[in-house]
């Protein structure tokens, strides 16, 4: 990377936590070498407060340079990491910055197989609007449950149209080699910075 600018980085690093030793074990290697690269990661897990929220996280300022979408099949079916996919992808400042990385749990590259989480979030959803509809508790923690359920129905109607929207980005499949993959990834993120330091000086002009 450019060093005048590698100071500068911030990566948002969006993915499961807990999850399978794979994504566990790139994570790490990408945060170790990202350090050594002098760059600042931005997790939602680091970065929260107690009492914050992704919501918050995802509307400040400087969120990141560039962001990093690891998805993988735990990934596909997290309410918290559904919303932050959704909100990425939507926003005109991040959308166009995304690399994201694919594991082979994921399963995204055919039509029946992106279906799958279709059904998985339509069953999300009947089975919160069945515990409303019985609910017989105070009404604000009742509004908490409608919340949950708009959410629900904001990610169900999204996520077909956003996983064959990541047919329109440069998708990297996480392979046994974890160094490989970084160091593509790494090219990949080089070669935005390039171009978006010549736009820059271009718009300056």
């Amino acid at each position: 990377m450019y060093k005048k600018e590698k100071l500068k980085q911030k990566i948002f690093i969006s993915y499961a936590w807990n999850d399978n030793d794979v994504v566990s074990s790139f994570i790490e290697k990408l945060k170790e070498r990202l350090d050594n690269e002098k760059v600042n990661i931005i997790q939602d897990n680091l970065n929260l407060s107690y009492k914050g929220s992704i919501n918050d996280l995802m509307n400040k300022d400087g969120l990141g340079k560039y962001v990093i979408l690891l998805i993988s099949e735990k990934y596909l079916k997290s309410q918290n990491c559904m919303f932050e996919f959704n909100e990425i992808l939507r926003s005109k400042k991040f959308n166009n910055r995304c690399i994201p990385l694919i594991t082979k749990d994921a399963n995204l590259f055919s039509e029946e197989k992106r279906l799958k989480y279709v059904n998985h979030w339509d069953g999300k959803i009947n089975e919160l609007d069945h515990m409303i509809q019985s609910f017989e508790g105070d009404e604000n923690e009742l509004n908490t449950y409608y919340y949950s359920l708009n959410m629900l129905s904001n990610i169900r109607n999204n996520v077909a149209h956003n996983l064959e929207n990541l047919g329109d980005m440069m998708v990297l499949e996480i392979d046994e080699n974890h160094d490989n993959t970084i160091e593509v990834l790494l090219k990949a993120i080089d070669t935005k910075l390039k171009l978006d330091i010549v736009k820059s000086e271009s718009d300056e002009d």
